[in-house]
C-alpha cells in the first residue's frame, strides 16, 4: 500500500465500534486488540475477534500505506516509527487513535472502529486538507485485512483465489475463475466502476490485473468448508486487491482528489457471516443498486438548479449555466456566439444531470461539426465579445468546469471538447490558447489531453492573425490524460471535467494548464510561457466544442450540463 499527502493537511481515519442496544449476540462478541500478525510491528495494526466460536482473529493493517500523487507520497505507513497507535475503551469493544503524520507536516489521522451490528464492524476514514495551497492528487489508501489467523480460512499460497470472490456484472465470481495474464499469479487486482485504473503496477507486473471492472468494492474470502465468510464492503468503492502470499484482502474506498479546504470520507464495513454468506452479498448488491437509483433520481433536484442565485452564493464565479433557462443563448449575460448545427446541439429535457435539462450534441458519420457555445467575459478587444459578464476585468487565471456524458454504445474519440483563450483583436486574433482535446496527434486514444499554444513573438507582440492561425502558433507540448472516457467502459456515465489555466508572469515560464476528471488530476504543466510579457488582455473566452474533422464512425450523442467559469477552484456537485 502507499501513502497520500503532503504539506499541511489533516487526514482522519475513523473506525468505531458500538454494540446495538437490546441486541443479544448469538455467539462471542466482537472485540479489538492492538497488535500485529507478524514479527514486524505495525504502527496501525488492530486485531478483530469475530463473533464465531473459536473463530480466531482478523488482523487489520489500517493503513498499510496511505498515499497521494503519482509517486506515492506518504502520509502514514505501517512501519512508521511509533508505538501502536490504537487505544481501547469500553472493555475492548471500542478502538480509536489520533496521530499527527510523521512524514507530512500538518496531516492528522484519527481512526475509530465501530460495531454497528453484532456481526459487523465499520471502519471509516475522513481526510481533511487544511493546507493553503497543497492539493492531494489521487489519494490512494491501502487497507489490508489479513485473514490467515481466522480459523478454517486459507493459509498462504493454498489456492486462495478459489475461496476469494468479487461481483462482476451482477454475478458473484471466484477470483480463480477470472482469467488474468499470468495463470500462476499470486496477486489479483481490479478497479471499481466507474473509476479508471490508477497505479496498478503491483498486480500488473505479476500478471494479475483483471481488465473487467467490478460492480462495487465488495471482496469476500471464505473458510475452506464455505461455511464462514468474511465480507469487506468499501464505500465509495475504488479497488480490490488480493495477495495470496500474505494472505490479505482489500476493498479500498475512493477519495479522488482533495483540494485545500476540502474533506472526504471513505468507509470499509466488515461483515462476519456464518452460513449463507452469498445471501448477504446479494443484499449488499441490492442495496447498492437502490442507492444508485435513488441518487440518480435525486440528482435533478440539487444539480439541475445549481445556477439559481449563483452570483450571491458563489461571488468567485464568473459565469454559470445549467441550461434550465428558456432565454436565448446569445444575449446579455450569456454567450456571444452559439452554433446549434441545424438542431444537433440544443437543450433537451431529460438528458441532463438527474433527468434535468441539458445540452445534447448529435454527431453524424462523415460530418465534422456538431455545434458549439462561445462565452466571452472580462476585458475584450471588441463589443462583439462583450455580453456584460464582468466587463473590463482582467483575468490572468480561470477555472472552468462542465459535466459530460457519452451515450450508451458510444464509439471513438470526438477530438475536441473545450478551450480557454485570450482574444487580442476584433478579428479574433489570439494571444494564447489552452485546448482540452485529444490534440493534433494521438487521435486513436480514448481520452482527453492538454495542448497549450503561444501566439506572441519574443517581443510580446501578437503574431497570430485571425482565429486559429496555425501557421503562427507555438505549440508548447501536448500531454494526454489517463482516463479513457471515450471507451466502452465509460459510456453512459456523467463525468465532472474541470480545467485550470493560468497565464505566466511577464518574462517567466510559470503558466499553468491542467485538468481533472471527477476530482482526479489527469495532467498538469506548470512551466508554460503562454504570452511572454504580453499584458493587453487576460483570458477572456471559453469555448465548448463538438467538432471532429473526419466525422464519427456512427451517429451518436453526447451531453453537457452545469457549465461554470470561476476565479477559484470549483469542484464537483455533492
Amino acid at each position: 500500500m502507499r501513502s497520500l499527502f503532503s504539506s499541511s493537511l489533516i487526514l482522519v481515519i475513523f473506525i468505531s465500534i458500538c454494540g446495538q442496544r437490546g441486541v443479544e449476540a448469538a455467539g462471542p462478541a466482537i472485540k479489538f486488540k492492538p497488535g500485529t500478525a507478524t514479527e514486524v510491528k505495525w504502527a496501525y495494526g488492530l486485531g478483530v475477534t469475530p463473533p464465531w466460536k473459536e473463530g480466531g482473529i482478523l488482523w487489520v493493517n489500517f493503513p498499510e500505506h496511505l498515499e497521494y500523487g503519482d509517486q506515492g507520497m506518504g502520509i502514514s505507513r505501517y512501519h512508521d516509527k511509533r508505538e501502536n497507535a490504537w487505544r481501547l475503551e469500553r472493555g475492548g469493544t471500542f478502538a480509536h487513535y489520533e496521530i499527527d503524520s510523521l512524514s507530512t507536516e500538518g496531516v492528522r489521522v484519527e481512526a475509530k472502529a465501530e460495531i454497528i451490528e453484532a456481526n459487523k464492524v465499520k471502519f471509516s476514514m475522513e481526510i481533511i486538507n487544511n493546507s493553503e495551497s497543497l492539493t492531494l492528487d489521487n489519494v490512494k489508501p491501502l487497507l489490508c485485512y489479513q485473514y490467515e489467523a481466522l480459523t478454517g480460512f486459507p493459509q498462504s499460497l493454498t489456492e486462495n483465489f478459489k475461496y476469494t470472490y468479487v461481483v462482476i456484472d451482477g454475478e458473484i465470481k471466484a477470483l480463480a475463475d477470472i482469467p488474468t495474464k499470468n495463470p500462476e499469479t499470486t496477486v489479483k487486482g481490479a478497479t471499481v466502476k466507474p473509476h479508471p485504473p490508477y497505479r496498478i503496477q503491483f498486480p500488473s507486473k505479476r500478471g494479475g490485473w483483471i481488465e473487467k471492472p467490478l460492480d462495487l468494492a465488495v471482496s469476500v474470502v471464505t473458510s475452506e468448508d464455505d461455511n464462514r465468510g468474511l465480507i469487506l464492503y468499501g464505500q465509495p468503492g475504488r479497488s480490490m486487491l488480493s495477495n495470496a502470499f500474505i494472505p490479505c484482502l482489500h476493498a479500498d474506498p475512493y477519495f479522488g482528489h482533495i483540494r485545500p479546504g476540502e474533506r472526504k470520507v471513505g468507509t470499509v464495513t466488515v461483515v462476519f457471516v456464518e452460513g449463507d454468506w452469498r445471501a448477504e452479498v446479494k443484499k449488499i448488491l441490492e442495496q447498492h443498486r437502490k442507492s444508485q437509483a435513488k441518487g440518480n433520481a435525486a440528482a435533478g433536484d440539487g444539480k439541475s438548479n445549481e445556477c439559481d442565485n449563483w452570483q450571491k452564493v458563489h461571488p468567485e464565479w464568473i459565469f454559470c449555466d445549467d441550461f434550465e433557462s428558456e432565454t436565448a443563448f446569445v444575449r446579455q449575460g450569456r454567450y456571444f456566439e452559439y452554433g446549434d448545427d441545424d438542431g444537433k446541439f440544443i437543450p433537451i429535457e431529460g438528458v441532463g444531470l438527474g433527468g434535468s435539462k441539458g445540452m445534447r450534441a448529435i454527431f453524424e458519420p462523415g460530418k465534422g461539426d456538431a455545434g458549439s457555445l462561445h462565452l466571452g467575459f472580462g476585458k475584450v478587444p471588441h463589443s462583439r465579445f462583450d455580453r456584460g459578464i464582468r466587463s473590463g476585468e482582467d483575468f490572468r487565471e480561470v477555472y472552468y468546469r462542465m459535466y459530460l456524458k457519452m451515450q450508451k454504445g458510444w464509439r471513438g474519440n470526438p477530438h475536441k471538447l473545450s478551450r480557454a483563450t485570450v482574444f487580442a483583436g476584433a478579428d479574433f486574433s489570439q494571444a494564447m490558447i489552452a485546448h482540452i482535446w485529444q490534440g493534433t496527434v494521438n487521435f486513436d486514444e480514448d481520452g482527453l489531453g492538454i495542448d497549450p499554444v503561444r501566439c506572441v513573438d519574443k517581443n510580446s507582440k501578437v503574431k497570430c492573425k485571425g482565429y486559429n492561425d496555425f501557421s503562427n502558433m507555438d505549440w508548447l507540448g501536448h500531454v494526454s490524460g489517463v482516463t479513457p472516457i471515450f471507451d466502452s467502459r465509460h459510456d453512459g456515465i456523467w463525468y465532472c471535467i474541470e480545467a485550470h489555466v493560468k497565464l505566466n508572469d511577464p518574462g517567466k515560464s510559470n503558466g499553468v494548464h491542467e485538468f481533472w476528471i471527477d476530482g482526479n488530476r489527469e495532467v498538469r504543466k506548470d512551466d508554460l510561457n503562454f504570452v511572454e510579457s504580453y499584458m493587453d488582455y487576460g483570458i477572456n473566452a471559453v469555448y465548448l466544442e463538438n467538432y471532429i474533422g473526419s466525422g464519427m464512425s456512427q451517429k451518436q450523442q453526447r451531453y453537457f450540463d452545469n457549465f461554470v467559469v470561476s476565479t477559484q477552484p470549483i469542484g464537483g456537485l455533492p
